[in-house]
């Protein structure tokens, strides 16, 4: 009971004093007020002493989705305070406390960076940038989908040219003549697709035809809104150089996917390999593709759902911030194997090449 009441009591201390602040930078009685919140701690004994160090390392998880300024000095006073404290709890508090300043730098700043994002701007204008960047989210993946299907379809090495601006495709029976003769020259005919009819060579020409020029669209539909809003003053310095940076990497990845492709225009080396793009440029261009759709969702997130310290302090009362942390502590490692997995099909793929 004795313990119940100290955790309520604390967990409220740290709320009104946080309330205090204001977000301002000078709280000192922030770090006053957690000297005397650890110092109660020092009188429980026993199987207590743990439950009270979780239950402070909770309430300081929540405060680290506050201001930097805020959950730097807590933590700081807490580590003083626990150095400080005398009996069983002093060991306990201190560990908590640095369990606390860890989870304190990640929190925080993904916090602080979500509110640089959108300062000074509208909920309208937030809104709206999300909208188009969920968008444009969606059509990445699309184009990852797309290209998967491409390349089972082996149809990636069948336009044996590539233009920034875009290729027109044929329009008449002539002009399709030519280009199958073209494609006639290329190694994967000769050693794979010998027997391929025309109408045949049309189905992987439009395959990879229509991979390339929906990843033109998406640039397109990518760099217009950015225009729009850049000039209607409707983007944060930081976002703007976020949105530079993802429009780079897009533009990038058009010639990585032909710097790709052009290893499968070659001859293979031995006389029994059938033709393939070279698996470490093939992995380039996927891993480059995961990154533009990871930082995309990021940023779309980030506009969406920025929380400033009210809201942090909102949920901090409601949600089991240790259960999310060790949540989180479980996914990462899951998403970096789903990451290796994924990577290691491009490395596989097409190996040996018979």
């Amino acid at each position: 009971m004795a313990f119940r009441l100290r955790t309520r009591q604390g967990e409220g201390l740290v709320l009104r004093l946080l309330n205090a602040t204001k977000g301002r930078e000078d709280v000192n009685g922030v770090c006053g007020g957690f000297g005397r919140l650890v110092a109660s701690f020092s009188s429980v004994r026993g199987p207590a002493s743990e439950r009270a160090g979780s239950a402070l390392s909770g309430p300081l998880a929540g405060i680290g989705r506050g201001r930097a300024s805020v959950a730097s000095s807590v933590t700081s006073t807490c580590l003083a305070a626990g150095a400080t404290a005398r009996g069983p709890a002093s060991t306990v508090v201190s560990n908590a406390s640095r369990k606390a300043a860890s989870m304190f730098s990640t929190a925080t700043a993904s916090t602080t960076a979500s509110a640089t994002l959108v300062e000074g701007l509208t909920g309208s204008q937030r809104r709206a940038i999300a909208w188009w960047l969920g968008g444009s989210s969606a059509w990445v993946f699309s184009m990852v989908v797309l290209g998967g299907i491409t390349r089972l379809t082996r149809s990636g090495l069948s336009m044996t040219d590539w233009k920034f601006t875009g290729e027109k495709p044929p329009g008449s029976e002539a002009e399709w003549t030519a280009e199958f003769e073209r494609y006639k020259q290329s190694p994967e005919f000769r050693r794979v697709n010998i027997s391929m009819s025309l109408d045949e060579f049309k189905f992987i020409y439009w395959m990879e035809w229509a991979h390339r020029m929906w990843g033109r669209g998406l640039g397109v539909a990518f760099a217009l809104p950015l225009a729009f809003f850049t000039l209607t003053g409707a983007m944060t310095r930081p976002l703007a150089s976020r949105l530079a940076l993802l429009f780079t990497m897009g533009g990038t990845q058009a010639f990585v996917g032909w710097w790709m492709v052009r290893s499968g225009l070659q001859e293979p080396e031995s006389p029994h390999h059938v033709p393939r793009v070279s698996p470490y440029r093939l992995a380039a261009h996927l891993t480059s593709a995961f990154a533009i759709y990871a930082v995309m969702v990021w940023t779309t997130l980030s506009i969406a759902l920025p929380e400033p310290l009210s809201v942090a302090i909102q949920k901090m009362q409601k949600m089991p911030n240790m259960a999310m942390a060790r949540l989180r502590a479980r996914v990462v490692p899951f998403a970096g194997l789903l990451s290796v997995t994924a990577l290691s099909g491009a490395f596989v793929a097409g190996v040996g090449g018979r």
